[in-house]
């Protein structure tokens, strides 16, 4: 560890390295969205896409933590796990664009989104939308921000007036059969639905209350880490929907304000069928 932190205890270096990493790539995914052009897209799977811009972004990033966390391991999206240099149990997650269909496409919509662990705790997180210029964070125990604003989960306590938002499973994913329904019901009963595209983006804004609520199947820790921490530390609400050695591990996750949790607990795992 850099600065002598107890093992398993946020290190003190760790929320600024990883504010100053997330400008730093913001930065390179920002420049290469307004050109527009001059990069490359590659298919990784149905509905599923990679720039050259990903991986110059994580590569910025993990240069950055590097700087002060040469001990750490890093698991990014794009470059899988660059091994620990000690033995310290430090993971930093990282997913360089959140939303890289989006960005592939010119919608703008998407983020930087990089947490810490410590064996499968996330103990910081920072989520940069680089195009608003919002910065997200968070530490274990010490709240949830946005900027300098201290962030507070919804209140919301219908479904009938909550504003939810789902990530859709990729074209022939094992957990359409399994989502579909729930998204039907919620068409049913919420307010509304949103899919934005962009899950991590989605999670924070749990956080900061603009959604009531979220939930996805089919999701890798780089999609859960920095989010499901923002809407705890927001006082939000996040479980596996199914159950889960860790929440980092889940194949489901739903997060939303607290007095909303039943109801959408039950929307997840036991959707009523909806006539026609």
């Amino acid at each position: 560890m850099s600065d002598g932190a107890a093992a398993g205890a946020l290190p003190a270096a760790a929320l600024p390295a990883a504010l100053r990493a997330a400008r730093a790539a913001g930065a390179v995914v920002r420049q290469a969205f307004v050109a527009g052009d001059g990069w490359r897209v590659q298919s990784k799977g149905a509905g599923d896409l990679v720039t050259d811009v990903d991986r110059e972004a994580e590569a910025c990033i993990a240069s950055e933590l590097r700087k002060d966390f040469a001990s750490h391991a890093i698991l990014g999206e794009e470059g899988g796990l660059r091994p620990a240099l000690g033995a310290d149990d430090y993971t930093w997650i990282v997913d360089p664009i959140d939303g890289t269909m989006n960005f592939a496409h010119g919608l703008p919509h998407f983020c930087v989104s990089i947490a810490l662990s410590w064996r499968s705790q996330t103990l910081c997180a920072v989520v940069y939308d680089p195009l608003r210029e919002e910065m997200f964070s968070a530490a274990a125990g010490r709240g949830a921000w946005l900027g300098s604003r201290r962030l507070r989960a919804s209140s919301c306590q219908r479904l009938d007036q909550a504003l939810l938002a789902a990530v859709f499973p990729k074209p022939g994913s094992p957990w359409l059969n399994r989502f579909t329904p729930t998204l039907l019901q919620a068409l049913h009963d919420c307010a509304g639905v949103r899919r934005s595209g962009s899950m991590v983006l989605d999670l924070a804004y749990v956080a900061s209350a603009r959604l009531d609520g979220f939930w996805q199947w089919g999701m890798q820790p780089w999609d859960i880490a920095a989010g499901e921490l923002l809407v705890r530390e927001a006082g939000g609400h996040v479980e596996a929907i199914d159950p889960a050695p860790a929440l980092l591990q889940a194949d489901g996750l739903l997060a939303c304000g607290p007095a909303l949790a039943d109801a959408l607990g039950r929307l997840c795992r036991q959707p009523r069928a909806i006539p026609p």
